[in-house]
């Protein structure tokens, strides 16, 4: 049952009140940082099973939007805390029942703990088995960290000497010696505007690519080819005999290989395969070409194998 929009600290409220009866708690979160997950254990019981999911990216670190203190505070309390790097999603869930969805990140701000804070809503619902299995595909996306890996996280970017560097290539993401890659592949892995369209970057991709508005061609270009949505195409080229495929197979492996639930509409699987193709064109010549031979659909081929990590 919805109970409309929860507007600013109403959020927090609502949260203060069932937080004390619940046994298990879910938050996903782009964004966390220690006030908020320490407000988090102030509320719940002792014996709660708690799981967070965070974004957690060097960057996010690096430029404040999370902070070290909460995973720390997430370890001690000892629940489980588990990464995603594509994560945007805002998600409290208590007992599998009552679940809250907006743009309220797990953070002081997003759930105006103090001040004014940010400018945030969410809605309440009864969760579905639908949503139940939605927050499950995403923890199972989602990679472990424990306090190990999470002292290894803090050795790395105090090695990178400012915070510039911090988002540059090589530290979007943390090494593969600290968290494994996820395979898994999202609508929000791939460019939302077509390469180069006025200009610059629109919002979700210079996010994406955690670069500014007006990164430089050579910046977009780097970044794009590290991207995890053109290293499934070179997968999936080099997985082809001829290294080659057409738009509309590809098109439907992707709408497979998507992991959102539900699944987005063809329509909107063509337009990102569009979107990629289209950086492909302007970034990847060296490794792929797009052509449309005779009277055929757009033909994507590999003439590089060693363009990216196949």
């Amino acid at each position: 049952m919805t109970s409309g929009i929860l507007e600013g600290e109403h959020l927090a409220r609502v949260l203060r009140m069932a937080f004390p009866q619940a046994n298990n708690v879910t938050l996903v979160s782009a964004y966390i940082t220690a006030p908020a997950i320490q407000w988090i254990a102030d509320q719940i019981p002792s014996g709660c099973d708690v799981s967070v999911v965070a974004r957690f990216r060097p960057g996010d670190i690096a430029n404040r939007a999370s902070d070290f203190e909460a995973a720390d505070l997430v370890l001690e309390h000892g629940w489980s805390f588990r990464v995603l790097d594509n994560l945007h999603a805002k998600i409290y869930l208590i007992d599998n029942k009552h679940l809250f969805v907006g743009s309220a990140n797990l953070t002081a701000n997003g759930l105006m703990l103090y001040g004014q804070g940010n400018l945030e809503c969410c809605v309440r619902v009864s969760a579905t088995e639908e949503n139940l299995a939605f927050v499950k595909k995403i923890a199972d996306a989602s990679s472990p960290v424990n306090g190990e890996q999470l002292a290894q996280m803090k050795a790395y970017l105090s090695g990178l000497s400012n915070v510039s560097a911090k988002t540059t290539t090589g530290a979007r993401f943390w090494p593969e010696f600290i968290i494994p890659e996820t395979r898994s592949l999202w609508v929000l892995d791939f460019p939302w505007a077509l390469a180069g369209e006025e200009g610059g970057l629109c919002e979700h991709d210079a996010d994406l690519f955690a670069l500014p508005l007006a990164a430089t061609e050579a910046q977009i270009k780097r970044e794009f080819l590290l991207s995890k949505p053109f290293n499934w195409l070179l997968s999936i080229l080099a997985e082809k005999g001829e290294r080659e495929i057409y738009f509309g197979e590809l098109s439907a492996k992707l709408h497979s290989a998507l992991s959102d639930d539900p699944a987005p509409y063809r329509k909107s699987v063509k337009q990102l395969l569009v979107n990629l193709l289209s950086y492909c064109r302007r970034y990847a010549q060296e490794q792929v070409r797009v052509d449309v031979p005779g009277a055929y659909s757009e033909r994507i081929r590999l003439v590089n194998e060693g363009g990216g990590q196949v």
